[in-house]
């Protein structure tokens, strides 16, 4: 009827118009207009604001808006008025409801009773806040049937690790829902009994039962993506087996993230699944007996997803690797990621010989050499000793290195990294981009470091092919400023010395581009200009 309507006013508009002189979009099909007008809705933050602004154009906007299907989207930013204009607009379309405590100008629970009403049309619901458990009845003691997505988030606090949350009355999970994510909060998933999902992420849960993620997989074929981070599952009991003796095969999975949960737990799942089609694997724990995780799992009961690893290092373009506060690396490959880390005391060698052993038998399964790809070094509040450089100069290719500032009294400062370029076992000679993040109080020495430093890099032979004026492919010096006391920095002029401070930087580069806090220093003395990452 709106689209006969639509059509009728056209007609009346180009009638009455001695010239024809008709503005295009509105010789478009309703259909086609309708989508316009959607596409610029959803990327709009307050979309219902946006469709009453556009109601005010014309009688044929205001016919357009009124489509059910654009008031789908309930936000709580925009107001309890607007909310129950759109319930009202939207008919009975599915409704996709989003409540994020930061934005939000009503409280949970007078968003959650405004929408009590269409219970049966929700679709989809969002929320964020500091206390969701008890402050959403709708979906504590009732089930909307139609809900398809499910995602709560509660802010974690020091006192409660984790909020209990019973949902949907004790019943069931709605027969639909597919997609579900838990953050701080236990559902107490025996009850749920999901199936059907298509994705499952939860984090900062510990409730859950073994049996219970099992009965998941195994009712859920179509499952895409697993996420698990700073979780763990409880065991059922001597009575019932943890793992299937078979894994439990899903065709569609994609994607499976185990990060900061207990070593058992990721065996236990990666035990569970048989991923054909896996091509995103990241796992992240702490040391376990001295092993590396990964290593480990592969001679208990992991040994099928072997082949899925092989597969997603071959596609692999680059390698990053970081070191965060000498007790922790994480390490990237393609689609491949992995953090081990260890507690303070609680390891007998340093983290730099897990990181090779874990690299060589990661290069083994590659059956390829990963070695030969270019590799991101970075270093979090840490500093660089020189038989780290001296591995990496002499068994892979590093093409950017990175060193984030540390206030770590025993540390050297990240400047004097230079000195350690300087010396041809350290050199790491295809090295092409340096970011530095520099305690203030240093920063004066980074034109002279740099200058030096260029200096020797050109006497070097072999790497610099003997041409006196080349520095190798090196070809970018990136500078950024740590402040201890961020308080007493202007927060509208970041750059803590004037713009002789630069052209000492960039005389002393002799030739290599200079960015400072992201932007790019100019030649000629233009100043800073913006420029993307490296």
């Amino acid at each position: 009827m709106k689209d006969a309507n639509y059509a009728q006013e056209s007609s009346r508009f180009e009638e009455r118009d001695p010239l024809n002189d008709v503005p295009p979009i509105h010789r478009l099909p309703f259909e086609i207009f309708l989508q316009i007008i959607r596409m610029c809705v959803e990327m709009c933050s307050k979309p219902i604001h946006a469709l009453v602004t556009l109601a005010q154009v014309c009688r044929r906007w205001s016919e357009v808006v009124d489509e059910p299907l654009l008031w789908r989207r309930i936000d709580a930013f925009e107001g309890l008025e607007l909310i129950r204009m759109a319930l009202e607009k939207a008919e009975g379309t599915p409704l996709d409801l989003v409540y994020k405590e930061s934005t939000a100008s009503l409280p949970l629970d007078d968003f959650c009773e405004a929408a009590r009403g269409r219970l049966g049309q929700w679709n989809s619901l969002v929320i964020e806040a500091r206390q969701v458990a008890g402050h959403c009845a709708p979906i504590e003691d009732s089930v909307p049937l139609r809900l398809r997505k499910l995602h709560l988030l509660e802010y974690p606090n020091w006192f409660d690790a984790t909020t209990y949350m019973p949902l949907f009355g004790g019943h069931p999970a709605p027969p639909n829902l597919h997609d579900v994510s838990f953050t701080t909060i236990d559902p107490d998933l025996s009850k749920l009994c999901l199936t059907g999902l298509t994705s499952l992420e939860l984090e900062d849960v510990y409730g859950p039962k073994e049996a219970d993620f099992i009965q998941i997989l195994r009712s859920s074929p179509a499952l895409r993506v697993i996420r698990l981070v700073s979780s763990s599952f409880q065991s059922s009991g001597a009575d019932v087996q943890s793992a299937p003796v078979q894994p439990i095969r899903l065709a569609s999975l994609v994607s499976v993230t185990a990060v900061g949960i207990d070593f058992d737990s990721i065996r236990f799942i990666l035990s569970s699944i048989d991923a054909p089609e896996l091509h995103t694997l990241s796992m992240g724990c702490d040391m376990h007996n001295g092993q590396i995780p990964m290593v480990d799992l592969s001679t208990e009961g992991s040994q099928h997803l072997l082949s899925r690893l092989k597969s997603i290092l071959s596609t692999a373009e680059k390698i990053e690797v970081s070191f965060m506060y000498s007790s922790r690396v994480r390490i990237s490959i393609g689609g491949f990621r992995m953090s081990v880390g260890y507690r303070s005391g609680s390891t007998p060698k340093p983290i730099f010989d897990y990181f090779r052993e874990s690299f060589e038998w990661l290069e083994s399964r590659a059956g390829s050499s990963i070695g030969n790809l270019p590799v991101h070094l970075e270093f979090q509040d840490a500093y660089p000793k020189a038989e780290v450089l001296q591995w990496f100069t002499s068994s892979v290719s590093v093409n950017k290195l990175t060193l984030l500032a540390t206030t770590v009294p025993s540390y050297r400062p990240a400047v004097d990294v230079f000195e350690l370029l300087n010396s041809p076992d350290t050199s790491l000679p295809h090295l092409e981009v340096i970011s530095l993040e520099v305690v203030w109080k240093d920063l004066e020495r980074a034109p002279q470091c740099i200058r030096e430093f260029v200096r020797k890099r050109r006497e070097q032979p072999g790497g610099l092919e003997g041409r006196g004026s080349d520095v190798g492919p090196l070809r970018e010096i990136r500078l950024s400023a740590y402040h201890e006391d961020p308080e007493s920095c202007s927060e509208i002029d970041p750059v803590p010395q004037d713009e002789e401070f630069l052209r000492k930087v960039e005389m002393a580069a002799g030739g290599l581009e200079i960015y400072w806090e992201g932007k790019r220093w100019t030649s000629a003395g233009q100043g800073l200009e913006r420029a993307g990452p490296s």
